[in-house]
Parts: structure tokens; sequence; C-alpha cells
């Protein structure tokens, strides 16, 4: 008999006891902690500890059996990898069993979501409210309210298998993956109909209908608990095309009716595109009531993840999922569910250990944050005036009344921005300045074009850093090109730059420059030679627009030029943002 163990695949004689009351062959395996791969005449085995091993293994590092039984047979030989794929499937399938109470008492199939773990903290009818609470939740709704986060995640993708009814699952839809027969059903009965985006161009609007040739499954949707993180039970399914509006109302009413909602107050449902997918949504509910099955009228506030609501959190719960979602590719069906519904379960039992510790930490957070918050508010509270104050609370009501049927109600809370004026509209504004005293004309095409030129050398620096330590003489030849025409750009920007750049006696009724500052060249400094005059000039310490390449040094080196020209791209030019603002005060 072949047995594989954490010490790798071995061939042992087992001897079975063979009196006429003997158990099972298969049961005596499992009394020496051995899981049999066959029932009828078992001759491969693994040891409980190597199917313990590879669970914890493939939930804490995602490593798939074909990684971890390669790492085994560097050991031994004997091929057994199919053999464990089998076993490791139903080894998670019982260890669920027996964790959610179904190996103990009478033997009965589970039903939908009850091997699924759910939030603790969240408020669930049953389970955890107290006497009395439906008085308190009158009073306090956003207490009681069951917040769902909704969203689809597009690498848990399934390929297409030549034999697909070789699959059978062990226990479908029993976890957080929906029963595939009911999800087949109400998706033959419901008729989705194409929505146009009404604002932006969401890549899960545009790409609904989207689908691809390869792909059975091109991807999942999900419901989580918006507080925590929690994977809803029963609330995660396939998708055929995109993330399309059918597909999401039945994770909703799953969501809504197997988290056993309180039912009292609205639920708050936050999905990135919930104001394509919310206009009509109790209209596409009303139209197949007995197969979105929920309890009550659909009452639900609406809500995106922006401002101060974290309405994305399921995308921290993908980041996990999508690590062991690879090596789900080529399973079937029932395979690839369970594995899934595995990795879900683990995820919401971290939760689950961690909450109390989560909670309190951000408890004692939030106490040291309410008076910071308190004072600054009372900071900006008593600069309004109490006409201010009523307009403002009007203004909210009237948002908190209309924003369930009105979109554009909430955009009073948004900023007022005015946009900065455009290249063009101040060009065209300082040209119109142009014609009345005061500045030269031309000075705006002047100013424009040396803005070009540097722009002209940021992508030539650019160029010559890409080209890396080794470039090729066709990219020397390319960079050279374009330093001689930016060279000759630069002179005769140069050039015309004397018709602007006029001396300190020519700027009218301006007091002596020299002064106090340093950086001013006065009359009795004639004698300074070039180099001293560049060091008053391009001072690196004054308040002007320093880039990276252009720094004092590399303006030294324009001055002395004993190591050869500097190159077009470090060339600094005369702009005001360069000369800094006492040299525009002494060149007019």
């Amino acid at each position: 008999m072949t047995i594989v163990d954490l010490l790798g695949v071995h061939e042992l004689t087992v001897n079975l006891c063979q009196c006429p009351s003997k158990p099972e062959d298969t049961v005596q395996l499992l009394d020496m902690g051995l899981y049999p791969a066959s029932v009828v005449r078992p001759s491969s085995t693994f040891t409980f500890n190597v199917l313990d091993d590879f669970t914890r293994h493939n939930l804490e590092y995602k490593t798939n059996a074909h990684e971890y039984y390669e790492t085994m047979r560097r050991a031994t030989r004997p091929d057994r990898y199919q053999e464990l794929l089998r076993c490791s499937w139903q080894w998670r399938h019982l260890k669920m069993m027996k964790w959610n109470g179904f190996g103990y008492g009478p033997s009965r199939q589970p039903e939908t979501g009850e091997m699924a773990l759910f939030c603790p903290a969240c408020p669930q009818k049953d389970v955890n409210l107290m006497e009395g609470w439906m008085e308190e939740a009158r009073d306090m709704p956003w207490l009681y309210a069951c917040q769902l986060n909704l969203d689809g995640n597009f690498k848990a993708e399934q390929t297409r298998r030549k034999y697909p009814e070789d699959d059978t699952p062990i226990a479908e839809g029993s976890g957080y993956l929906c029963s595939e027969a009911s999800y087949k059903e109400y998706l033959g009965l419901a008729k989705d109909t194409p929505q146009k985006a009404t604002c932006h161009n969401h890549k899960a609007q545009s790409q609904a209908n989207s689908a691809t040739k390869h792909l059975a499954v091109t991807g999942i949707v999900a419901a989580a608990c918006a507080r925590h993180g929690c994977f809803c039970p029963g609330s995660c399914a396939n998708l055929q095309f995109g993330e399309r509006q059918v597909n999401m109302n039945y994770i909703l009413a799953q969501a809504l009716r197997l988290t056993k909602v309180p039912g009292v107050c609205p639920s708050i449902v936050l999905y990135d595109i919930i104001c394509q997918y919310g206009v009509y949504v109790e209209r596409r509910f009303g139209k197949l009531p007995q197969l979105l099955d929920i309890r009550g009228a659909l009452d639900i506030l609406k809500g995106i993840g922006l401002f101060h609501v974290n309405g994305e959190i399921i995308e921290t719960l993908w980041a996990g999922l999508n690590q062991i979602a690879a090596s789900c590719h080529a399973m079937g069906n029932g395979h690839r569910a369970e594995t899934l519904d595995f990795h879900m379960l683990n995820s919401n039992w971290q939760k689950l250990l961690g909450i109390v510790a989560s909670v309190i930490k951000k408890y004692r957070r939030a106490c040291k944050q309410v008076p910071i918050s308190a004072t600054a508010f009372q900071e900006m509270d008593v600069i309004a005036s109490s006409q201010q104050r009523e307009a403002w609370i009007a203004t909210y009501d009237k948002a908190m009344r209309t924003r369930q049927t009105n979109v554009e109600a909430m955009d009073v809370f948004a900023p007022s921005i005015k946009k900065a004026a455009t290249k063009s509209e101040l060009q065209q504004s300082l040209s119109c300045k142009e014609g009345g005293p005061g500045p030269i004309r031309g000075t705006a095409s002047w100013l424009l074009n040396g803005i070009a030129i540097q722009e002209a050398q940021v992508e030539l620096g650019a160029a010559v850093r890409k080209m890396g330590w080794h470039p090729t003489a066709d990219d020397l030849n390319q960079i050279d090109d374009r330093r001689r025409h930016l060279n000759a750009r630069i002179d005769t920007w140069q050039k015309s730059s004397e018709c602007f750049l006029v001396q300190d006696l020519m700027v009218p009724e301006a007091a002596d420059p020299s002064g106090d500052d340093p950086m001013i060249i006065s009359d009795g400094d004639a004698g300074l030679d070039v180099g001293e005059e560049y060091d008053n000039v391009f001072n690196p310490d004054e308040d002007g627009l320093w880039e990276d390449d252009y720094n004092y040094d590399a303006i030294q080196a324009q001055v002395d030029q004993s190591n050869g020209p500097v190159d077009a791209e470090k060339r600094l030019i005369a702009l005001p943002s360069t000369l800094g603002a006492s040299q525009c005060c002494r060149r007019g």
C-alpha cells in the first residue's frame, strides 16, 4: 500500500484485520490515522498529518496541490498527485462538516449557507441581539442597520472543461458560493436589460455584457458586511459575462435573506456603481418575487465608497482570495467552488478571532480623536453667522430628504472648485494687456516660447536617462540631433530676450534696486568677473523655481566650459522663473 506522509511517499505492506466481525477496510484505515484515496479497494492512503499540513499551507501560503506534492516527491518517486487532489478536497469537506456541527447527531445534508460563518459583530436577529432591541433600534437606526458591500472580482476565472459532467460537488451551496441549480433557474427566468452609463464610464458597467470564449466563468460577485469585511453566507455567484445587474440582484437577495437582517431599519447597500444599479432596483425585485425571496419590502439606502464612507472594504478581501484563484482556473465546478468556500471561511474565521482586539483599538483611537474633531469644528463654527448656519441646516435637511430619489441632491456637499486658466487663456490675457502701457509688445509670445523650450529640455533629459548606461549608436545619433536643434532654438530665443530683459536704468521711476539686497550688482561692482556675476545673478537660495537639472553647479558649468559645452537639456534660459524676483526687478 502507498502511504503519503510528511516525510514522503512510501510503499509499505499493510495487513488489515480479516476476522468475521471485522470493520470495513476504510474504517480500519481511518482508525490508524490513514485516509484512503478510494473506498472499494484502497491502495493509496494519506496520513491525517499530511492532509492537515497541506490544508495549512494552502490557507496561509496559497500553495496548490501540485506544488505541495512536488516538494514531497523530491524524497521519493511514486506519483500520487491525483489522489492528493481528491483526498484533500474530501478532507476539507469533512473538516467543514465537523466545524459546523454536522459530524454529531443524526446525519443530514447542510442547507444553503449553513456551513459558512458570518460576522459576529453585525446585528443578526436571534443571534446577537438582546431582548428589547427593537425599541432601541427606533431611536438609533444606524446602529441596527445592515450594511452590505457588493462588488465583482474578475481574477477568479474558470476555463472551459472538455467533460464538465465528470465533476460532482460534495456540498453544493452550503458555503459562500450559491447553489448552482437555483442560480441557473433564476438566470433562465430573469431578463437583464443593458443599461447605458449615465455618469462615469465605469468598466463594470461598460463591459457588463462582454464574454470570453475560453472561459466558462469570467469572475465572481459577492456581498460582504461593510463594517468588518466578512463574506455573507450563500452570497457569492459566478459571472457568465461581465458584472451585470441580473447577477447583483440575486446576490443582494441572498445576502438580505441569509444574514438574518433585523428588518426594522433600512439596509445600507454600498456599491461602486450604485448610481446606475440602484435606479430601478426595487422594480427589478418586484418582477421576480418568487425567485428573489425577501421577507418584507425591499427597504435600502444606497451609497458609494467615497468621502468618509469605507464602501470598498471588499476590495481588501479580493487581495487574499486572488492568491488562490489562480490555482482554481482549471478546476471543476464543485472542486473550485468548495476551494473558494474554504478560503472565504478562513477569512471570516480570522476576522472572528481578531474582532474584539480590532474594535477595542478603533474605540480607543476614536476616543482620542473626538475631542480634536470637536475643537476643530468649534473653531470653524464660531466664524459662521447665524444666517449661514440656518441656511446650511436647511440645505442639509433637503439633501437628506431627496437623496434617494435625486442623484444630484448630495452635490451640495461637494467643494466648489474654480478651474485654473489654461495656457492659451493666460497667453490671450497677457496679449490683451500688451495693448496698454507697461509690458513690451510680444512679451506673452516670448514667455510662451521660453516655456516650450523648457518643456523640450525636460523631454530630452528623460530620453537621455531612458537610454541607460549602454546606448546604441542610433540612440546617440538621435540624441545629438535633438540637442543640435534645441541649441539652435535656445540661441534664437536668447537673442530675442535682449528686447525684454532691460537694464536697471531703463526701468522708469524704479528705486535703487541694489539697496540692502546682496544679490543685486551695483555700479561699484563693475570690477567683478563673469563668474562672480553669475554667483550673484543665479543664487540657489533665492526664491525661484529650481528644477533638479537646473542647479547651481550646472550654472557654474555654463560659465566655465573648460570641460566642454553644456548639453542642451541642461542649459538655463533667462525666464523670470529662473532669474528670481530680485533679478527680474533689476532687469525690468
